[in-house]
């Protein structure tokens, strides 16, 4: 179910948001739901996720909506207030969304395929809700021959994206786009940085930027055969590796 909730400051549901706090989204579609938010200058609310969230095949479709301060779905956002689009013969899974500085909307995850199992995947919107044609028509994925999970985006203020995830649990991915959709060469190896921490399941949750220009990414990984689970965070600057830091949570989290 898709649903969205605001609290006022005190923790109490907003009573002038949707009903008592709370708005679901009545769709046709079955097992869809919001994993990711945006919030705009003007109050509305960008909701981005998936429909059939259960599995991970073809029929995986993009779900955008947007809803207006009081609860309410946008009609100006493609006539209905909400997308659903996808290709006609892979799954995609959306984790990230957020807005450019022309308050172009974008929305980050994967595409499954057959061959290489998954490939990063960024849409670009206008605010009317049409694929934004200055964006590679609208979408573009990204396959370095790995299975790259997006799970986070973050946007520079010269317009380029970095997008943070994995490669199916094996390796830390970190990718850079510029604005127009094509891969920066100058970042990493044409593009991608990929690296490992523990001997598996290294995801990287969150990427962010300093002040200075490092790049700061954070995630899990697991660093022995005990199971021990690490939290950590590494730091880069123009795609080079310039330090880490790990945090041993074995005391605390039982892998079953």
């Amino acid at each position: 179910m898709e649903s969205l909730v605001v609290l006022l400051e005190d923790g109490e549901p907003d009573l002038d948001f949707g009903e008592d706090g709370w708005v679901n989204l009545s769709m046709d579609e079955e097992h869809t739901g919001f994993t990711s938010l945006a919030v705009q200058d003007d109050g509305k609310i960008l909701a981005a996720g998936n429909t059939n969230f259960i599995t991970w095949d073809v029929t995986n479709d993009v779900l955008l909506a947007r809803f207006n301060p009081n609860g309410s779905l946008d009609d100006n956002f493609a006539g209905t207030g909400y997308i659903i689009t996808g290709s006609d013969t892979d799954g995609e899974y959306i984790e990230a969304v957020c807005l450019d500085s022309d308050n172009r909307i974008l929305i980050a995850g994967s595409r499954f395929n057959s061959s290489s199992g998954s490939d990063a995947l960024v849409y670009r919107f206008l605010q009317n809700g049409n694929f934004d044609p200055d964006f590679n028509g609208g979408y573009a994925t990204y396959d370095f021959g790995l299975s790259e999970y997006i799970r986070s985006m973050y946007l520079q203020e010269d317009g380029k994206i970095l997008l943070g995830g994995d490669d199916n649990l094996k390796y830390f991915d970190l990718i850079r786009i510029n604005p127009d959709a094509s891969l920066d060469l100058d970042f990493g190896t044409l593009g991608l940085v990929d690296f490992y921490i523990g001997e598996y399941g290294n995801v990287m949750w969150s990427v962010q930027m300093q002040s200075n220009l490092r790049i700061i990414t954070a995630g899990t990984c697991v660093d022995n055969e005990l199971g021990d689970l690490y939290v950590g965070a590494s730091r880069f600057y123009s795609g080079l590796f310039v330090g880490q830091k790990n945090i041993s949570m074995a005391e605390k989290v039982v892998i079953a």
